[in-house]
């Protein structure tokens, strides 16, 4: 903090340059908006999740195709 600062620190009283260079208060300044932002994140993941699960479950069962009848090579040779 003291190197972004630089010579703001020097017109500051030696109080508030210690608070601002200290441990506590980038901390605490930028905890709610980086809590809120995780609540924003966390509920659009479980909003996604649920409605890609319901799309899946409306979707129906597992499709299997039906596979084409092969022909024998013995069969082949002989018509």
């Amino acid at each position: 903090m003291q190197a972004l600062l630089g010579p703001l620190l020097a017109q500051l009283s030696p109080a508030d340059a210690a608070r601002l260079t200290g441990n506590t208060f980038f901390p605490s300044l930028i905890a709610e908006p980086f809590h809120h932002g995780l609540v924003l994140v966390l509920s659009f993941s479980i909003v996604a999740s649920v409605v890609a699960a319901l799309a899946s479950a409306m979707r129906g069962g597992h499709y299997v195709h039906k596979e084409k009848e092969s022909v024998s090579l013995q069969e082949a040779s002989q018509a």
